[in-house]
């Protein structure tokens, strides 16, 4: 305990500040005794401990989901230059209201693309057998 308490006074000494309790206290005569157990200390420096890497867990998967959203954004756009998709969506001389089946769609390219253009009065349903 007393290991971890001087790396938060020499790192954090605000923290240190924050999670140090008195661990003695005056007696009614004025001598100074050990205060109980060291359970607080011990779970105030869990919690920060946990609340920190808690954070940087959070860190690492918010930027990893953030570079996955670039891959699929590339790839998305790659995907649309040798696929043509607004050329063959074009063809199907879709409105507002209309109903497509994108059979065989696997992860729903064209489903997903179709939606809006048939709007919320037609539908785009997309399956894969």
């Amino acid at each position: 305990m007393e290991i971890i308490r001087k790396l938060v006074e020499q790192c954090l000494p605000a923290a240190h500040a924050a999670l140090s309790p008195r661990l003695l206290k005056e007696d009614t005569n004025g001598s100074s005794r050990q205060h109980g157990s060291e359970r607080l200390p011990r779970t105030r420096v869990s919690l920060f401990l946990l609340a920190v890497l808690l954070t940087i867990v959070l860190f690492v998967v918010g930027y990893q989901g953030i570079q996955t959203l670039r891959v699929l954004d590339v790839v998305e756009h790659d995907r649309d230059r040798w696929q043509q998709a607004g050329e063959v969506i074009e063809q199907l001389n879709l409105k507002d209201g209309s109903v497509v089946a994108d059979v065989g769609s696997g992860a729903g390219y064209f489903a997903l693309k179709l939606a809006p253009i048939v709007g919320e009065k037609g539908g785009s349903r997309g399956g894969h057998p």
